[in-house]
């Protein structure tokens, strides 16, 4: 609390000249040395702040801030539970007008174009990033993004989920968060052209500069996907980099050179995975596999 901000004068000698002691909760007069308040309280922090991060982290006032929800859990709600504050339930008689004050409570918050755009922006990027298992970064990162996108308008006689998902495989490529355009696509029964052409845009307008994902990440995430174990990995990426040292494959789908990479790694290392389980993770056909298989074999000695 800044006492400098009140004209707390010294009844004593009449002067302003007055300092807290934080420790005592004392309030002295500096002048005659008169203690003029005894037991104030200090309503300032009591740890120490060095930067913003450490101000969000010590702040214990109120829930934390969410920007993947739309007012970002800072709202309130009615509790659907039908109790008051002593915990007992709400008679029948009140039901009716609980559920009134509920319903406006809701409409109240989604009072705008904006608002509700947001609302339902957030509840579509939380679905596709829980259904799809992506990290928590991508979803608060997707939403701060899409909230600028929704600030300069360019959502505007466009689609709010075609955006939203463009705005998560943006965020996927500039954290080398593997995964592909076209699992996306086929997630949400977009067509890809539309994604691809809203991704575009926002590069444009917000000048990106998005990672090209090296294949080696999509080895680590689908050896994951197949239960494989480290040393299958390994195996996969030394194939991988003999590869592309030679030059054998160049060309080819990304997609079906890993298939056919952890298919002969598996069997190298004995944990053999099917054809048709790696073809369904990995999202390309047997026949593909096969054909690349017998590349990498006549090829390559390990």
């Amino acid at each position: 609390m800044k006492f400098n901000q009140y004209k707390i004068t010294c009844p004593e000698c009449k002067k302003e000249n007055i300092i807290l002691d934080r420790s005592r909760g004392e309030l002295i007069c500096q002048n005659c040395g008169m203690v003029i308040s005894q037991k104030e309280i200090d309503m300032s922090p009591e740890w120490r702040i060095y930067s913003y991060e450490d101000s969000q982290k010590k702040n214990r006032v109120g829930p934390p801030t969410d920007y993947a929800i739309f007012d970002k859990n800072l709202g309130s709600i009615i509790d659907s539970n039908n109790k008051d504050i002593y915990g007992n339930r709400i008679i029948n008689t009140n039901l009716n007008q609980i559920h009134r004050l509920r319903k406006w409570n809701v409409r109240a918050k989604i009072n705008s174009s904006y608002n509700y755009n947001l609302s339902i922006a957030m509840i579509t990027l939380d679905k596709i990033t829980s259904q799809l298992g992506l990290p928590k970064l991508v979803k608060i990162a997707s939403s701060l993004l899409y909230r600028k996108i929704l600030k300069k308008k360019l959502v505007k006689g466009r689609s709010i989920v075609q955006i939203i998902i463009a705005t998560i495989y943006l965020i996927c490529r500039l954290y080398l968060i593997p995964i592909k355009l076209k699992e996306l696509a086929d997630h949400t029964n977009v067509e890809i052209r539309y994604i691809r052409n809203y991704y575009n845009l926002i590069i444009k307008k917000f000048d990106l500069k998005p990672n090209t994902l090296p294949i080696t990440l999509f080895v680590s995430r689908y050896c994951s996907d197949l239960y494989l174990s480290n040393n299958v990995e390994l195996t996969s990426l030394k194939i991988l980099d003999i590869i592309e040292k030679r030059g054998l494959l160049i060309g080819k789908n990304p997609s079906s050179v890993i298939g056919a990479v952890i298919y002969t790694a598996a069997i190298i290392n004995q944990e053999r995975k099917t054809q048709k389980q790696i073809s369904k993770v990995v999202g390309i056909t047997e026949s593909t596999i096969r054909e690349l298989c017998r590349i990498i074999n006549s090829n390559i000695i390990l």
